[in-house]
């Protein structure tokens, strides 16, 4: 073998070992829209090569080209053939080998990304009303009666909201600045009567406002709903993990990677219960409100695993956890109108109070993604999100004629469906 030929051998392979570092070390990994960056080797034997590398649609491809070599003594010295170094189409990036450490590439890519969300609230103890049925037993002496008393929740359901988000993924650093914001809202509804104080059993209502049924063939309804605005604003940092074993392996997906995220959740949580007694010609005998609001703001953290399947690595499978701990003021006001008839004046009740809370917050999710298009990719999963003291305080108590404390002991939760699709640009 003569030396020119063990030379051209050698430059193809020290390329392609170059090569591998190179694309594994601008993988930027996982995260909320990971990119999962391949190096895909091809050889045209039997010219001699120089590397191009290209940023091609979302992947990192490397590849040997053929280049001009110096026949006139055995060192192979390559020297530049513009004719392998073609313009940027606007849809590739071309970079020579030496535009890795001189910095001239592109560092890093827009992200997109927007979910539906199928969500349901979940309060410790969302109390609609609370139903009381007493039977009386006359048929021994002494008589004796049975109360039973039947608190019913409002029957939260599944409804749509929605989480979009923005940000700028660092291809050079594996790390990426986020913005994300949700809304989330859910209603419900009950209604009940009419309430039989005189019969045998008789059935009597009360509410969370202590608003109760004063006579016969009275009807009662009410409907809660929650709002949630969120503000999320992320740095986050992704560590691959389970790489190649050495720095010519051919696949160069990681099997795992973890992504660790700080930063700052801003809230806006709005709830509100409005219920009235009426008669049966429909007037109203009493009617009662809730007007809750927590605004606040605090620190993020938060730990994301996936993994990664198939040589590409275009399946994927994640897990992540997030606590937040807001401070912020809770202001509530409750008030109640009883209409009574003349000559008995219409009394109100009302009731305000502000409190300043710390509240933590925990976020965790668990999906999986699919890069269907090398700028798209789509995820589903599930979600759970809990609000620590800040669910419905009220409480229902007969003996009390005004209004009960509050409970601090309540959660507000929310679970539910998400399905997310997502562009780099």
């Amino acid at each position: 073998m003569n030396l020119v030929l063990r030379a051209r051998i050698l430059s193809v392979a020290t390329l392609a070992c170059l090569a591998a570092p190179a694309a594994w070390s601008a993988q930027p990994g996982g995260g909320p829209l990971f990119q999962n960056l391949r190096s895909e080797m091809s050889i045209d034997a039997p010219a001699d090569f120089a590397r191009r590398t290209t940023a091609r649609s979302g992947r990192l491809v490397a590849q040997l080209e053929p280049i001009a070599m110096s026949t006139a003594s055995d060192d192979v010295v390559p020297t530049r053939d513009s004719s392998t170094w073609e313009e940027n189409d606007g849809s590739d990036t071309a970079v020579r080998a030496d535009d890795w450490s001189n910095g001239r590439f592109r560092r890093g890519l827009w992200y997109a990304g927007l979910d539906y969300l199928l969500i349901r609230p979940r309060f410790s103890q969302a109390i609609a009303e609370s139903r009381t049925t007493t039977t009386a037993d006359n048929t021994n002496t002494p008589t004796s009666s049975t109360s039973a008393a039947q608190d019913i929740q409002f029957p939260f359901k599944y409804q749509s909201s929605f989480r979009a988000s923005l940000g700028y993924r660092l291809l050079d650093c594996g790390g990426d600045v986020s913005v994300t914001y949700w809304r989330l809202t859910g209603t419900a509804h009950v209604h009940d009567g009419p309430s039989n104080l005189t019969g045998n059993p008789s059935v009597s209502i009360a509410s969370v406002l202590e608003t109760n049924t004063q006579s016969d063939n009275e009807f009662f309804s009410t409907n809660s709903g929650v709002t949630a605005n969120i503000l999320d604003v992320d740095f986050a940092k992704c560590l691959s993990l389970g790489g190649p074993r050495n720095p010519c392996d051919c696949c160069f997906c990681p099997r795992w990677d973890l992504r660790w995220s700080a930063g700052a959740r801003i809230a806006d949580v709005t709830r509100f219960n409005n219920n009235a007694f009426s008669d049966a010609s429909g007037n109203h005998l009493e009617v009662a409100n809730i007007n809750a609001r927590f605004v606040g703001a605090g620190p993020r953290v938060g730990l994301q695993g996936r993994r990664y399947f198939g040589r590409t690595g275009l399946l994927s499978v994640y897990a992540k956890a997030n606590t937040a701990l807001l401070i912020g003021d809770y202001r509530t006001t409750r008030s109640k109108t009883e209409f009574n008839t003349a000559p008995a004046p219409t009394e109100f009740d009302i009731q305000t109070g502000t409190m300043s809370r710390i509240i933590p917050v925990t976020d965790i999710e668990i999906g999986g993604s699919w890069q269907v298009a090398p700028y798209t990719f789509l995820s589903a999963g599930w979600f759970f999100q809990a609000w620590w003291d800040l669910g419905q305080g009220e409480t229902i108590d007969n003996r009390v004629t005004g209004f009960t404390p509050l409970d601090t002991s309540n959660i507000l939760g929310f679970d539910g469906l998400f399905a997310r699709g997502e562009i780099l640009f």
